[in-house]
């Protein structure tokens, strides 16, 4: 495979293939070319004219190979121009540092600790980690080079940023320490260098003296739990439509009361993923039939057939994992200082649709299995 920019095409690439073919068996001749567009300078085509020409033996000494690696990749996809402009690239630089402080700290700690993994945190960031990690081989293959860096550098600093703030630093970086090898073969084709120095100081196989020698890391399917990042995803869901809400009170508020869908509504939904998300059927009408079969959901049927039509309309979403109302009750229970702490509120109360009193019993049957609804008092 052969890599060039698309203005070669109508010289390079054309005698590349023309001399191929004439000096060579088919055996030898080219099996495939990739292209990328160019790359302009803070909105410019880069031109010596225009003196915003970067020199490539100078990148290394102003900015770091690794650096103009991982912003050039993560500018654009390889069909995309990429603008290379320097505040962008001062901020990539700080993100590139917190990285390696990230790296370096976790190295410190011995690797056999595995005690926080009993933490839920850490369990939820284990499985979204090896979630990724799983999806980026077939982004690398694919060459969605930008989707593939967002996925494993972005998007895992953040979820580091996000355990921090649930179990503290030196947890987290604990938490860190359990997945830094995979990590770093992972981003080692886009941040060799420093892939290497991290490598360096974790390697206890004299044989495998290089990053290079070590297979892509396997997915360690045992840590991916749907049903935890299920319970994350409406955890962080109440905490933003939380935020939203504060915004728009004009009063200052120092409680919340968090009500959790009733349990019918659960066992709608279970229904609904059985017949509706498995390719059963799509009629309002047949479902509200199956729904009449079941006595627990008959006296509800005016509120399911609401429910129903939201969902064949698309406005309400069918989560694609089984929860039951005391799974979601239980995990909010178990954070409820860390909702205060995000909310700032001094208390925080959860209760269960069932046991709303009257003056909350409107605010409370909007409530869903996923939507679990918030009263600030």
């Amino acid at each position: 495979l052969r890599h060039t920019a698309t203005p070669h095409i109508s010289n390079h690439l054309t005698f590349f293939i023309m001399h191929h073919i004439a000096l060579f068996p088919e055996k030898y001749w080219p099996r495939g070319i990739s292209l990328n567009e160019l790359v302009i300078c803070e909105g410019q085509k880069m031109a010596k004219s225009r003196g915003n020409v970067i020199p490539l033996v100078d990148i290394a000494k102003k900015y770091s190979a690794d650096l103009f690696r991982l912003y050039v990749a993560s500018s654009a996809d390889l069909d995309g121009v990429v603008d290379w402009r320097e505040v962008e690239v001062a901020r990539l630089e700080r993100s590139l540092l917190s990285f390696m402080r990230i790296c370096l700290d976790a190295t410190k700690i011995e690797e056999a600790d595995t005690s926080v993994i009993e933490k839920p945190a850490v369990r939820w960031f284990l499985s979204v980690f090896y979630r990724h990690l799983e999806n980026a081989k077939t982004l690398l293959e694919n060459f969605k080079i930008r989707d593939y860096i967002t996925s494993m550098y972005y998007e895992i600093i953040n979820y580091i940023d996000k355990i921090k703030k649930r179990i503290g630093e030196h947890d987290a970086l604990k938490a860190v320490r359990l997945i830094l090898k995979d990590w770093i073969i992972a981003l080692s084709p886009v941040i060799p260098h420093i892939a290497e120095e991290i490598w360096s100081r974790i390697n206890r196989d004299p044989l495998k003296w290089s990053i290079n020698l070590e297979r892509w890391p396997e997915t360690r399917k045992e840590f991916i739990n749907e049903r935890l990042e299920a319970l994350e995803d409406i955890l962080g869901n109440l905490i933003s439509l939380g935020r939203e809400l504060k915004r728009l009170l004009k009063s200052p508020v120092s409680s919340a009361l968090i009500v959790v869908a009733a349990e019918w509504k659960f066992e709608v939904l279970d229904l609904l993923r059985e017949k509706f998300l498995k390719g059963g059927t799509r009629d309002l009408k047949q479902m509200l039939g199956q729904v009449r079969e079941k006595e627990s959901l008959r006296k509800h049927i005016e509120q399911v057939a609401e429910i129903l039509k939201k969902v064949f309309e698309g406005k309400i979403k069918v989560p694609e994992v089984e929860l039951t109302q005391r799974d979601v009750y239980e995990y909010l229970q178990q954070n409820r200082e860390h909702i205060a702490r995000e909310l700032d509120v001094a208390s925080v109360e959860i209760i269960i649709e069932e046991t709303a009193t009257p003056d909350i019993r409107d605010r409370a049957q909007r409530s869903l299995p996923d939507r679990p609804i918030i009263v600030f008092a």
